[in-house]
């Protein structure tokens, strides 16, 4: 995920958002969430590592994205498994855009995040 635009507005520092995992696995006693061919295990801090984005545009600090509303993550990935997680160490808000249905989502990007083990 990429943001179409960085927001004026600062992001929190801390709180919750919406994340889309790719896949989910229960592994002996570890359950793990998938995220871009990375497995995060639950109730434990998550750092972002760095990728190559220096063809991204617009410019801005790396780190995991996260819906403000559930929905909307929801409709970026109806296929996907989608959790409300832990932030902090907030970065920036922006918009990020759906291109095959032409929509924009609110987000918010976090230098970590901790994964709640669903219920």
């Amino acid at each position: 995920m990429c943001l179409e635009s960085v927001s004026t507005k600062k992001a929190p520092k801390s709180g919750y958002f919406w994340k889309v995992f790719t896949g989910l696995s229960l592994d002996g006693q570890r359950t793990i969430a998938w995220l871009n061919g990375r497995n995060l295990e639950f109730n434990k801090w998550h750092k972002a590592e760095a990728l190559d984005r220096s063809n991204s545009f617009p410019k801005y600090p790396l780190g995991f994205h996260g819906f403000i509303r559930k929905k909307d993550a929801i409709s970026y990935d109806n296929t996907a498994l989608v959790l409300r997680v832990k932030f902090r160490k907030g970065l920036v808000r922006g918009v990020q855009r759906d291109g095959l249905i032409e929509k924009n989502y609110d987000c918010i990007v976090a230098k970590e995040i901790f994964i709640p083990k669903p219920k």
